[in-house]
């Protein structure tokens, strides 16, 4: 009931939006000051749930199961409208994101894991730091490239194995999961590439993004695409990251590193993208023509994949 109680607290942000702004102001201030106990208490109800879970699941007590199942279920659904408008520092202290991370492994809440995930990604920096807004995205990115690793998804171009591959493919027990895990990397790529710290973690993202782009389903590795173009505008010498226009550059706006007058802060130089990336995408490009055959299926396949191959 607590959780369900927190869930609804947080939505009742969205009702304010037609309210004053004061009144909107003072009860964001009381909702962020009491993350720091909100926070700890969720990630307990998920720890603690989860191992009573699991235990009466091995002892087959279904109505206790369902129990504890319902409180991991809330405290996932609270979490993922807590992190909406919650400071990115404090998102990034917290454990919520480690929590996030365990529950992609479990059958039956992984993709409450992933919604949690995607309200994460999907923010953009406004009036947070630098260092804070880079610390968010980097700590996903690099729990997120840990988990897919140890699920087996993360792995070098054409290692997949061929049942984990059927099992993201159509109709596959993993194909939701597929896609909505697709769309994270997508959106961490496009979005918060230069948040992330050093050349390791980025290449790792980019090794994530080419698992999707050369998996066989055409939903999802087309859904991988536009990402790919957008990186290689961003390669490309002469793509300024203060270009005027929605999308001219990666991580347009706010989500570029600050540039100050006088100081030793500079513009972002042009992305590098790393030989053996380009060179695995173009295997997949060319792959993904073949393997499709004709049709609307490869008509599709060439529309997304004409723009990548003439900028790469």
């Amino acid at each position: 009931m607590a959780c369900l109680v927190l869930n609804f607290i947080s939505e009742d942000l969205n009702i304010f939006d037609a309210v004053s702004g004061e009144f909107k102001r003072s009860f964001l201030a009381a909702l962020t000051s009491s993350v720091n106990v909100v926070f700890p208490f969720l990630c307990e109800m998920l720890q603690q749930h989860f191992v009573a879970a699991v235990k009466n699941q091995q002892e087959g007590n279904a109505d206790q199961l369902a129990m504890h199942s319902s409180v991991i279920s809330a405290s996932l659904g609270a979490l993922a409208t807590w992190v909406e408008w919650t400071p990115m520092g404090r998102i990034t202290n917290s454990t919520v994101l480690d929590a996030c991370a365990f529950f992609l492994s479990s059958p039956e809440f992984r993709l409450q894991g992933l919604d949690v995930l995607k309200q994460i990604v999907n923010r953009k920096r406004t009036n947070e730091a630098w260092e804070e807004y880079c610390g968010l995205m980097d700590k996903a990115a690099a729990l997120l490239q840990a988990k897919t690793a140890e699920m087996g998804i993360l792995v070098a171009p054409g290692q997949m194995p061929e049942a984990l591959k059927n099992e993201l493919d159509f109709e596959g027990s993993l194909e939701e999961f597929g896609r909505r895990l697709a769309s994270i990397v997508v959106t961490l790529a496009d979005t918060h590439y230069r948040a992330l710290a050093g050349d390791a973690r980025r290449m790792g993202l980019l090794q994530l993004l080419l698992v999707f782009t050369a998996h066989p389903y055409l939903p999802l590795s087309t859904l991988t695409l536009p990402c790919w173009i957008q990186l290689l505008r961003e390669a490309t010498p002469g793509c300024s990251s203060a270009s005027t226009g929605n999308n001219a550059c990666l991580g347009a706006g706010n989500n570029n590193p600050p540039v100050a007058n006088g100081s030793t802060k500079t513009p972002p130089p042009p992305l590098v993208l790393p030989l053996e990336c380009l060179q695995s995408l173009v295997s997949a490009i060319f792959w993904g023509l073949k393997a499709w055959g004709g049709g609307a299926s490869r008509l599709m396949y060439w529309q997304r994949f004409g723009d990548v191959h003439t900028k790469s």
